[in-house]
């Protein structure tokens, strides 16, 4: 069995968190209710989803902050059982217009979805 050095334990480590990341930015990714989900290493939602794509996350990005959506409300959502229904309905679809169609109507009931999510991060980390 082979013996995994400090060195390579960071390499994997790193490409990881760069597959989660896929084409989401910097500052939507490394929001802290994020990084605290993804350490839980139970991920499911849209960041758990498996029909990802970085040009898909790009989009999904795109529509949000054109809605006016921050990067923390972004990085709520990726969490959230609409985030996974969200992937499971874009599964199967090929067509950009289709995309935009599903991602919007997703993007549209939002605002609920993330207030809640947002509420038991809060909880979980002991925060009024």
């Amino acid at each position: 069995m082979p013996v995994v050095t400090g060195m390579e334990s960071e390499t994997a480590e790193r490409a990881r968190w760069l597959r989660y990341q896929g084409g989401f930015s910097v500052d939507v990714f490394e929001q802290a209710p994020l990084q605290d989900y993804l350490s839980s290493g139970i991920i499911f939602g849209w960041i758990g989803s498996t029909i990802r794509t970085d040009v898909l996350d790009e989009l999904v990005e795109a529509r949000f902050k054109s809605k006016g959506f921050s990067s923390y409300e972004i990085a709520l959502w990726m969490m959230t059982k609409d985030g996974r229904w969200c992937s499971d309905e874009l599964e199967g679809t090929r067509r950009h217009p289709a995309w935009l169609r599903i991602i919007d109507k997703y993007v549209d009931r939002a605002p609920s979805v993330i207030k809640d999510q947002h509420e038991e991060w809060k909880k979980r980390k002991g925060m009024k």
